[in-house]
């Protein structure tokens, strides 16, 4: 049995499924039912068109065999062996050279998106890198009216192929004396080598002395203002009543 690949040179992206020719030519004087596969390839990853070809002796075909690459795979140079099998058995073996494209993805999450809170809270970015090569990622935060300061855990790291790490965001300000809540809107940026990625969360700070507070202490101050009038009325009525006594008394 005779077999060559008709390219030995293959550029291949993660998850972009990409085509391997074999040509085989029966050299004995019997049919042959022959079929190819790629090693190291799992079943559900490749395809072959046809699966098993039938050969008469001295004839041609061409096996088409559509793989596509995990998305975990590293990228980088590989030699993938190919089997060529008959009814027997391995009858032999081809290289083909995969050169495996670096692909940049990165997923990003945030939580809580809302808090209602006092003078600080945090926030926890979680970024997963989903490509298949090392990357540095970076977080930064900010709000439109500069009312907070932002201490951010770590700051960057790197993040090999299918790594998660997650980054805290701390942010603090000073919270309205009176009044209603102030909601402020925090912008996180991750960036990689290759992208950025924004979300936006929302802080809404209390004021320190809400109005269920400063409603009470006006109501409170009422009934003492209210508590003092009658007490100097009472008492000034118990003095002109003394009086009287004394007088009709001499």
């Amino acid at each position: 049995m005779r077999a060559r690949l008709t390219a030995q040179q293959y550029g291949a992206f993660v998850g972009v499924p990409f085509e391997i020719i074999v040509q085989v030519q029966n050299d004995e004087e019997t049919i042959k039912e022959v079929f190819a596969r790629p090693a190291f390839i799992p079943t559900e990853a490749y395809s072959s068109r046809p699966l098993v070809v039938s050969l008469f002796p001295g004839e041609t075909a061409d096996i088409q065999l559509e793989i596509t690459l995990p998305r975990e795979t590293p990228a980088g140079l590989y030699q993938l062996p190919i089997e060529i099998n008959d009814e027997n058995g391995q009858v032999g073996s081809l290289t083909a050279n995969i050169q495996v494209a670096p692909h940049d993805e990165l997923s990003v999450s945030i939580a809580p998106k809302v808090v209602l809170g006092g003078a600080q809270t945090s926030f926890i970015v979680t970024a997963t890198n989903r490509g298949n090569r090392p990357t540095g990622v970076s977080v930064t935060a900010g709000d439109t009216d500069r009312a907070l300061k932002y201490v951010i855990e770590p700051k960057r790291a790197q993040l090999e192929g299918g790594q998660a790490l997650a980054f805290r965001v701390n942010a603090k300000g000073k919270r309205p004396l009176t009044g209603n809540p102030v909601p402020r809107a925090i912008q996180i940026d991750v960036t990689t080598r290759s992208s950025t990625e924004s979300d936006t969360v929302t802080f809404t700070q209390k004021p320190r002395l809400s109005r269920g507070l400063l409603t009470a202490a006006v109501l409170l101050s009422i009934i003492v203002i209210w508590a003092l009038v009658f007490s100097a009325g009472f008492r000034a009525a118990l003095a002109g009543q003394q009086a009287k006594k004394a007088v009709s008394t001499s």
